[in-house]
């Protein structure tokens, strides 16, 4: 599931159509250009709707993790857990170590 080492590992992660309908909704309705919509952004730009398949850098998790937890601001966590809790778990860093 991992590929590298270091900050250029990889985890392949599969969302569901739910996920996927949600990450989408979202992106259509953004306004604004902060760091939020940007990760948004980045994340959706990376899915394979397809497949349902997301392949996600550590640099990006470590992202995720910290726009979830260190800002104190529980509506990007409540987003971020509705797509990501699933696959990731409730601290959403799979049991990675994260800075």
């Amino acid at each position: 599931m991992r590929r590298g080492e270091g900050k250029f590992a990889r985890m392949r992660i599969k969302l569901t159509v739910g996920e996927i309908e949600f990450l989408n909704n979202l992106v259509a309705r953004l306004s604004g250009r902060g760091g939020f919509q940007n990760l948004l952004l980045y994340v959706w730009y990376r899915l394979d709707e397809q497949t349902g398949e997301l392949d996600l850098p550590v640099l990006l998790l470590e992202r995720i993790h910290r726009y979830a937890f260190a800002y104190k601001n529980a509506s990007w966590r409540r987003t971020l857990r509705k797509i990501f809790r699933r696959t990731l778990g409730a601290n959403l860093d799979r049991g990675l170590i994260l800075r």
